[in-house]
């Protein structure tokens, strides 16, 4: 099976989605993506505290970007980029 084949997602070798909760398709997953979304939020308050260089206000709205994007994306198991 080729990894880009359309089933591919779908073959998750014994992972079963939705089973903690019928609103989360993967509740860990999901869980394990505040931290990021709490890091960000910490870096840009230590940021602005501080008064460190500007572009780490970028780097951490990225970071908490990443998260919420991720988050999304495991709690709905849906992405654009699919077809």
């Amino acid at each position: 099976m080729a990894l880009s084949s359309a089933s591919a997602s779908h073959a998750r070798l014994g992972v079963q989605d939705y089973n903690v909760t019928y609103y989360c398709a993967e509740a860990v997953n999901t869980l394990t993506n505040l931290i990021f979304i709490y890091l960000g939020a910490k870096g840009l308050r230590n940021v602005i505290k501080y008064g460190h260089s500007s572009v780490f206000i970028l780097t951490f709205l990225g970071y908490m970007v990443i998260g919420v994007g991720s988050a999304a994306f495991h709690a709905t198991l849906k992405c654009k980029c699919e077809a």
